[in-house]
């Protein structure tokens, strides 16, 4: 006899979350003498809705007979080391036939599945560049940039201008006033423009999809210390990050964090080629760099710098005490801009001065009282985008 576990799970880590974003293709049922509440018990059930059928049952799943805890053999592509739902809820997932390192799950994926295709759950610097390109046209120029956004993919989706209104609305109702960040990615992914996007995309991959729209999201609660900005220092309007809040010095900053993901050399010089290198990080091997955090610009003294965050992570540090109102730099490289950066048009080395840089230096300090150069008749573009997500006057976030 088996009942339908109960859902939505109890999700306590992030691999769960991830998977949860994953399209379901079955019910999932278990036998109730197994408590539902184990991590063990809703690592399975995750696995078993959404997983992958295998074309013959694992080793232990054909000795159990009827007595499996699933009806079928059921494992999760890059999940759980292949270990199928059955193996993982008896907590024998290790002793899993299907269970192996990476070096094997190209064979294993043939053995289990019956194709010679491995549908790899791993994005592509090109697929991944199509996923941010639409996140920072949803969630920074719909919601009030003022600029064009430089693109990382060739042909760019972007938000319906008729899915605006409603995108800003999910924003300060799920983000900014009740900050639940699964019940507003829930609402997003039903505004047509957003879900016609998700639904494009492969199964295996949906889960980045979702993980970078939480990152974009998360710029936006009251509690997040910067925002993202535009400077004509450099010639033309580009993005900035500044502070909207004072940072101390070696702190991370909060939510300031990015992806980067190793591209191949035909991605490299596709990205040369077009001109679109510019969120590029040179490392061992190049890398595209995707988030909040590649809209930060160069400064010969910067006041932050990169630091890796696990296998693909980028986070923020502030190198020493960063005021609000003053803008967020890291230094890209020591010949970046020529030798020696001699063609460097950063605020420290002063080439070609703009009002925008006049504005900063009066932005800076004490910024309790507002903007300065608002008050006490004219509002400036920041302030007005500002006023239109919380209602207050910048930098405020919150009462």
């Amino acid at each position: 006899m088996v009942s339908q576990a109960p859902l939505p799970l109890k999700l306590t880590t992030k691999t769960q979350a991830s998977v949860k974003q994953l399209q379901v293709k079955r019910l999932a049922f278990i036998h109730p003498d197994y408590n539902k509440q184990s991590p063990h018990v809703t690592n399975a059930l995750l696995a078993y809705s959404r997983g992958q059928e295998a074309s013959e049952p694992c080793a232990q799943c054909r000795a159990s007979g009827e007595d499996m805890p699933f009806p079928t053999c059921v494992f999760l592509p890059e999940r759980w080391n292949f270990a199928c739902a059955c193996c993982i809820v008896r907590r024998t997932g290790n002793t899993c036939t299907f269970y192996t390192s990476n070096k094997y799950r190209a064979e294993v994926w043939k053995q289990v599945t019956g194709q010679t295709t491995w549908l790899r759950c791993e994005l592509t610097a090109t697929q991944f560049g199509i996923i941010d390109d639409f996140l920072t046209d949803a969630f920074i120029r719909c919601l009030g940039y003022r600029s064009t956004i430089r693109t990382l993919s060739e042909s760019p989706k972007s938000l319906d201008t008729a899915d605006e209104a409603e995108v800003l609305g999910i924003v300060q109702n799920y983000v900014i006033k009740n900050v639940d960040l699964d019940v507003a990615v829930e609402k997003l992914l039903l505004v047509k423009s957003v879900g016609d996007f998700y639904h494009e995309l492969q199964d295996v991959i949906r889960h980045h999809f979702t993980n970078h729209l939480r990152r974009y999201l998360s710029m936006y609660p009251s509690d997040c210390p910067f925002e993202i900005n535009s400077t004509d220092r450099f010639g033309s309007n580009d993005a900035s990050v500044t502070a909207r809040q004072h940072i101390k010095r070696g702190a991370p900053i909060r939510y300031l964090t990015a992806l980067r993901v190793v591209m191949s050399p035909e991605e490299e010089l596709s990205m040369v080629e077009s001109g679109r290198d510019f969120s590029t990080l040179i490392s061992d091997n190049p890398h595209l760099l995707a988030g909040p955090a590649r809209f930060i610009n160069h400064d010969c003294d910067s006041n932050a710098e990169f630091k890796p965050e696990g296998r693909m992570g980028i986070q923020v540090v502030a190198k020493r005490d960063i005021r609000c109102g003053e803008e967020i730099t890291i230094s890209y490289a020591p010949n970046y801009f020529g030798e020696g950066n001699c063609e460097c048009k950063c605020a420290t080395c002063g080439r070609e001065s703009s009002s925008w840089n006049r504005c900063e230096r009066r932005r800076g300090g004490d910024m309790k009282d507002g903007c300065h150069l608002c008050r006490p008749k004219r509002e400036c573009w920041r302030c007005r985008k500002h006023f239109k997500l919380y209602g207050l006057r910048w930098p405020v976030t919150s009462y």
